[in-house]
């Protein structure tokens, strides 16, 4: 277990008293915790996230994690389950390989300026094929809500979900 704290100057997107919040207390800690049936991480550096893995040795796993997205709660909560397929037992892909099949609740944000912002909020259920610096993932979002804020008004529309897909690739230049 790690533990410090710190100040962190960033756009909070919190007003106290009308006036914005840029820098607040910032506090730092890491836990993880491994065995052969549980693989646990907690960190909290800025807003806290936490990770979890059962079976972590398996061919079969089922992988999870949360996270705090903001402080509208409790739909800024994220959080994402499972079931995760390593179909090599042994040789440089044996962990970084993987079918999944799982579900989430995501949380997007984007702040325009101090006074205009708007969120999404969704469910999905997907399928995703790893092969660590590469990803694909597809699946459905399920309907969710957007939130609209403007100076002093704030909006909350219903959407219908619909299906998606994604690529995630990493290069190290």
């Amino acid at each position: 277990m790690d533990i410090g704290g710190g100040f962190a100057a960033t756009d909070t997107g919190l007003v106290i008293g009308g006036f914005d919040i840029f820098v607040v207390p910032l506090p730092m800690i890491h836990f993880s915790y491994k065995n052969h049936i549980i693989d646990t991480e907690l960190e909290w550096i800025g807003l806290p996230d936490g990770y979890i893995t059962l079976f972590p040795q398996s061919m079969f796993r089922i992988s999870s994690n949360f996270a705090l997205a903001g402080f509208d709660l409790p739909f800024d909560i994220q959080g994402n389950i499972a079931l995760c397929f390593f179909p090599f037992k042994t040789g440089f892909l044996k962990d970084l390989a993987s079918l999944s099949v799982g579900a989430s609740h995501e949380v997007r944000k984007f702040r325009i300026d101090t006074k205009n912002s708007f969120k999404y909020d969704y469910f999905t259920a997907y399928g995703q094929l790893s092969i660590t610096a590469l990803t694909l993932r597809a699946g459905y979002a399920f309907g969710g809500r957007k939130i609209i804020r403007e100076k002093d008004s704030k909006k909350i529309l219903n959407y219908d979900g619909g299906f998606f897909a994604t690529i995630q690739a990493m290069y190290k230049f």
